[in-house]
């Protein structure tokens, strides 16, 4: 019997481990071989125990080694760290004890696993609380400390409330009035609902059905699936914000999902402005046969190509541009122009940035509908596949994975849009950056760390066989700001086109000008590189006047409080700071201020010269630059109205793109301002082309019978949230949390770093209007 089972156990094993899974893992079960504890033949002593005991832990760190999933092995590795740190911790003298930094991060990970565990233990006891409603008599008194106070029972019951109302507004059971009204009705202990979570606490969707029938009284009707969606929108960007905001006017039911904690992606660093012909302009030579023949000129292709793509971003600008004024209500009363262009035509607001300004106005509107649950939003959400149809046709849904819980959820909708932005972030071995232009990945990059191909990546998986375009065509940006602190960072702020747009011109380290600062981003590139060859970094001097300083009135100021501009009285000064001769500064100022004079034309091709003269036109702003990765005009081949195309060059039905994630739009280079344009003009070509096969009334809301309370906070406890970790920033009498807006802001992350703790009202509106922090959680009111 028992002979014959081990024999039997040990051929299984055996035959196990000669699978190919663990070949190579013969010791995945010596690792949990509980002898090795005890090897000597006497009793072990504390010592030997803890040398024992290490032994064995270090057997069980090799059993990851056969983990094939790389992500799965990273995770697991990361908690094995922390729990052998906590060990070290213990088990060593506190003389002995020293931590690196990986260890000090995996401990922390560790132990907020544990703390997610522990918030389970007030739902366990009252579980079992509830299993021993009927007490057994046993024939003795019960002592009064069996039962829980109360007060420790309405504590857990409301906790056990409120994890269901936070479920059902994370699956979009409800909508965000109704949550408001659920979480006060729960805080305020409302008996009913306290009663209802006794029963229906593990079922958070029944509960909160039945929660809102009694609060109302008007038999509202939950949505009872989170499937039920006119389309999805994958990526919070410009382009995707267009889309939903475009479907939703028409009457559908949208679902937003992204997998950062707020909206915007890489549209919302965008600053110099959106191109577009304004039929209402001052500018009236230009047109859309000029804007088209640029974009054309532009991306390296002929004038006479015919590409509907194109003709879509050119003639589209001008719908773009009323519907932001009209429907979004931006005036983008300034106008400049950029490189590339024949004529200005590149929009801007007075005040703000522009990408951030127009990311904020659709936000806000957006906001109107997520009220009667016609909008959805997934924040903190990776979509990891497409799903198709039962017939295999058409894609269909989602399927979706919460980036900090890992829960997975699949979405279904009658169309899915794909608007997840480029790849110009991820220089990885395996990322599509690296596949495709291995010979870009030295170079840093202006790209927020989410920009790494995963709308691509799923329209190439199998299951969907989408096709791309122009994947090898990268820009690289010619003036990326070397931050003089920073000197190898990464990410670098980009140092927007419109500073050489306003009169801004680029001088080598000798002092020379050397290009059109107003030619095309790839031949700016080009010839900066040409004139540093080899170098790691190559750096130029950016330098404004007076004149330039204040057309850009809103960035300088940006960039100087950034130490990323220098400001100097004189040319003197200035060529100090560059460390070559004033005079070589003056002859090269001198001869560019003459150009106008002399035939209007440079030797580089520039015709345009705005802010001259330089010299005795002080101050001075200037500033270092490199080029930098900066977009990607490569990625899925559409049609013009957004339709995705499979590798046979079909329809994909149900399946739609816009943004940096398409490709064939702009050639081999992109001129400056047509991003923005892209994501708004294709944005509202799809979400006008999406068939709607039903519109969805608008739902009943439940109003809170209470108040929504927002807390009064004193300059005390203000302060004491100053970390990096726990950000509050005042701005007017409101009190709001940036700690998960830090790394993403467009201008870097200082500015706020600067203001955690404190009131940061001035700074804030010298750059934005109160208008940016619609989509930002209140935490409360400062104290008079």
């Amino acid at each position: 019997g028992i002979v014959d089972e081990a024999e039997r156990t040990a051929a299984l094993v055996n035959h196990l481990l000669d699978s190919q899974v663990l070949k190579s893992c013969e010791k995945v079960f010596d690792a949990f071989d509980e002898s090795l504890m005890f090897q000597e033949e006497h009793l072990p002593t504390l010592v030997t125990l803890k040398r024992n005991f290490k032994s064995v832990f270090h057997n069980i760190s090799d059993i990851f080694n056969c983990v094939k999933c790389q992500r799965c092995r990273l995770h697991g590795k990361m908690q094995l760290l922390g729990l052998g740190t906590a060990l070290k911790l213990l088990l060593l003298p506190d003389e002995l004890i020293t931590l690196s930094r990986d260890e000090v991060i995996a401990l922390f990970n560790t132990l907020g696993k544990f703390s997610e565990s522990l918030e389970a233990i007030p739902e366990l006891v009252q579980l079992y609380w509830q299993q021993k409603t009927t007490p057994i008599d046993t024939g003795e008194e019960i002592k009064a400390d069996v039962t829980p106070r109360e007060e420790t029972k309405t504590k857990t019951t409301k906790r056990l409330a409120l994890k269901a109302v936070k479920s059902s507004i994370v699956h979009g059971f409800i909508s965000s009035d109704q949550e408001d009204a659920l979480v006060d009705a729960v805080l305020d202990a409302n008996e009913d609902l306290m009663l209802l979570v006794e029963y229906y606490g593990d079922d958070p969707q029944a509960f909160v059905r039945h929660a809102l029938r009694r609060i109302s009284g008007s038999g509202l009707q939950v949505v009872s699936s989170q499937n039920d969606f006119d389309a999805v929108v994958v990526g919070g960007g410009l382009a995707g914000l267009t889309t939903a905001l475009t479907l939703l006017d028409r009457g559908a039911r949208i679902a937003i999902v992204d997998k950062e904690p707020f909206l915007g992606g890489n549209s919302a660093k965008a600053s110099s402005g959106i191109n577009g012909i304004d039929e209402n302009s001052v500018y009236r030579n230009d047109s859309v046969e000029e804007f088209e023949r640029d974009v054309l000129i532009g991306g390296g292709r002929s004038p006479d190509d015919s590409n509907p793509l194109v003709k879509t971003l050119t003639g589209g600008s001008v719908d773009a541009l009323h519907w932001l004024r009209t429907r979004c209500g931006l005036p983008l009363e300034m106008i400049g122009q950029l490189g590339g262009h024949s004529h200005p035509r590149t929009h801007r607001p007075a005040k703000g940035l522009a990408g951030a300004e127009l990311v904020t106005a659709v936000q806000s509107l957006l906001q109107e509908y997520s009220k009667n649950n016609r909008l959805v939003i997934f924040k903190k959400t990776e979509v990891i596949k497409l799903l198709r149809s039962s017939n295999g046709k058409n894609v269909s849904g989602v399927k979706c994975r919460n980036v900090e819980s890992m829960e997975e959820f699949e979405l279904q909708g009658d169309n899915i849009v794909i608007a997840t932005g480029g790849y110009g972030y991820d220089t990885s071995s395996g990322s599509l950056l690296n596949m495709h232009r291995s010979d870009l990945t030295k170079f840093a990059t202006t790209n927020g760390k989410f920009a790494t191909g995963d709308g691509i990546k799923l329209v190439q998986d199998d299951n969907i066989q989408g096709k791309t375009v122009d994947m090898s065509r990268v820009q690289l940006h010619p003036t990326g700001f070397i931050d003089m602190s920073d000197l190898k960072a990464k990410v670098k702020k980009l140092c927007a086109e419109l500073l050489r747009g306003v009169g801004g011109i680029l001088i080598d380290p000798t002092g020379k000008r050397f290009a059109n600062e107003l030619g095309t981003r790839d031949y700016l590139s080009s010839r900066m590189l040409q004139r540093q060859p080899g170098v790691e970094q190559p750096a130029f001097t950016l330098v404004l006047n007076r004149i330039a300083a204040e057309k850009a009135n809103v960035h300088v100021p940006m960039y100087l409080k950034r130490n990323l501009l220098v400001q100097f009285d004189n040319v003197e000064q200035v060529a100090d700071w560059m460390n070559i001769s004033s005079s070589v500064l003056k002859t090269t100022l001198k001869e560019y201020d003459d150009l106008p004079l002399v035939g209007g034309v440079d030797e580089f091709g520039k015709n345009n010269f705005p802010s001259v003269p330089f010299m005795d036109n002080g101050p001075y702003y200037v500033g270092k630059v490199t080029p930098v990765l900066h977009y990607c005009m490569g990625g899925i081949e559409i049609k013009e109205h957004g339709q995705v195309i499979d590798k046979n060059g079909n329809i994909i039905p149900g399946l739609y793109a816009a943004g940096e994630v398409t490709g064939g739009v702009h050639g081999k280079n992109r001129l400056g301002g047509n991003a923005l344009t892209e994501c708004v003009v294709f944005g509202r070509q799809v979400g006008m082309t999406i068939p709607l096969s039903k519109t969805v009334k608008l739902d009943k809301t439940v109003k809170s019978k209470t108040k929504t309370r927002i807390s009064t906070i004193s300059g005390g406890e203000l302060l004491n949230h100053s970390s990096r970790a726990d950000c509050w920033v005042q701005i007017q009498d409101l009190v709001y949390d940036l700690s998960n807006f830090i790394d993403e802001h467009p201008a870097g992350p200082e500015p706020i770093l600067e203001l955690c703790g404190m009131n940061g009202t001035e700074e804030f509106e010298e750059i934005h209007s109160i208008e940016l922090l619609k989509g930002f959680e209140v935490i409360g009111r400062i104290a008079p």
